[in-house]
């Protein structure tokens, strides 16, 4: 067992928690100095979990934990099912995880939303001022770059200064959110193609509540052994993508949605037989993004207390 293992399970809880998976990028000498130039150049008298996100999904989507945290890796193969993890090996044997619910199309969304609420002209300058369409990683960079180096007096972007660097309860919980975006339990093991798949246009559907919501579709089929059926959720699922043939032999070896959630520690995400619904009908597969602020909001926060929830179920099952 690696050294870095058997440290993680000596870990407090509350520690695993929080434990960033990205931060894994600091331990490999291949990217050390750079992060910590980068660190240090964007240095702030704020909260760094904004730095760090910017930094890492502009400078080291390269590094993702996903493919380059052996700790996370052995994490994993110490708690799946070695049946189930052969599934999700590629022809180098490589086992594929994902990211449960991502954050960028999220809270560019979210941004663009509380923009249009609070009737904002901070956005529209930008867009004029650099051609720009979409609030990506990139502006968030320059904007939080403008906010750190000007005096309180000259911000020019007091609604991304609230919700993303601002101490407030509304910036907490985003931060929060955000903090908790590569913990353990927003990852899991999946067959290869199926999270580029699933996630759809620009990121649209890489949230995992959504996507649980098609599995449920494909297991509930009526006439489950109608291939026909089963193609259509899976299809649907992965948006069309030719890798379909991955995605059925993965869900096929569980054979139950029951199987499925136990298997994968998604109990949390249940509620009476069904995917928690977040939002109800304001949120689902085919209506993923949100529409108002406090909905936003809300989704966050319940997505970050469920990601801590399967946190903490994974972790005692590596104590067992």
């Amino acid at each position: 067992m690696e050294k870095d293992l058997r440290d993680f399970k000596q870990m407090e809880l509350v520690d695993v928690i929080n434990y960033d998976f990205a931060k894994e990028i600091i331990k490999n000498k291949k990217y050390r100095g750079e992060y910590e130039n980068l660190a240090n150049e964007l240095l702030d008298n704020h909260t760094p979990i904004i730095r760090q996100y910017i930094i890492y999904k502009n400078y080291f989507e390269k590094a993702d934990p996903d493919a380059c945290s052996v700790l996370l890796k052995n994490v994993i193969k110490n708690v799946w099912n070695e049946e189930y993890l052969n599934i999700c090996k590629g022809k180098n044997q490589i086992i594929y995880t994902d990211t449960m619910t991502s954050v960028q199309t999220l809270i560019s969304n979210f941004y663009e939303c509380v923009i249009k609420e609070e009737e904002g002209k901070e956005w529209e300058n930008y867009k004029t001022k650099y051609k720009v369409k979409h609030f990506s990683k990139k502006v968030m960079e320059d904007m939080y770059k403008s906010l750190v180096e000007a005096k309180e007096e000259e911000c020019l972007y007091p609604i991304f200064n609230y919700y993303f660097i601002s101490d407030n309860e509304e910036s907490r919980i985003i931060l929060d959110f955000i903090r908790h975006y590569h913990t353990l339990g927003n990852y899991i093991p999946i067959p290869e193609g199926f999270n580029t798949s699933r996630s759809g246009n620009y990121g649209s559907h890489d949230m995992w509540d959504i996507t649980l919501m098609k599995i449920k579709e494909y297991y509930d089929c009526e006439i489950y052994n109608d291939i026909s059926d089963n193609n259509r959720s899976i299809l649907e699922l992965l948006h069309l993508d030719k890798l379909y043939a991955n995605t059925y032999k993965w869900l096929e070896t569980y054979g139950s949605l029951e199987n499925f959630i136990k298997e994968n520690y998604l109990e949390m995400y249940m509620e009476n037989g069904n995917i928690l619904a977040t939002l109800e009908e304001k949120h689902g597969f085919n209506s993923p993004e949100l529409k108002t602020k406090e909905d936003y909001l809300h989704y966050f926060k319940t997505m970050t207390d469920l990601i801590n929830i399967r946190t903490e179920v994974i972790f005692n099952k590596i104590k067992e």
